[in-house]
């Protein structure tokens, strides 16, 4: 199914530190904001938002996997990530 989520606030807190976290609730809920494609992969569904920069995040493994364009390299999920999965989980609510 499409709408299966594989992942919870509490998980995306644990991925993201509290900076990005707080910075990706922000841009989550700036107006604008939303999932310009949603795609099945061959695990599932894969969503992808142009924010510039470019996020995706899909289910593999049994695992969240996320990529990012930005230049982010500390450890976690950047703000744009963030946003990306909190998105999501505020258009399947």
């Amino acid at each position: 199914s499409t709408s299966t989520i594989f992942f919870d606030l509490k998980s995306i807190q644990e991925l993201a530190d509290g900076h990005e976290f707080a910075r990706g609730e922000e841009t989550a809920s700036e107006a604008g904001f939303g999932i310009l494609s949603l795609k099945m992969a061959s695990t599932g569904p894969m969503y992808t938002v142009q924010l510039l920069p470019l996020v995706k995040v899909w289910h593999e493994s049994d695992k969240v996997r996320t990529s990012c364009s930005c230049n982010y390299s500390k450890k976690g999920i950047c703000r744009h990530t963030a946003a990306t999965m909190i998105s999501i989980l505020n258009r399947e609510e």
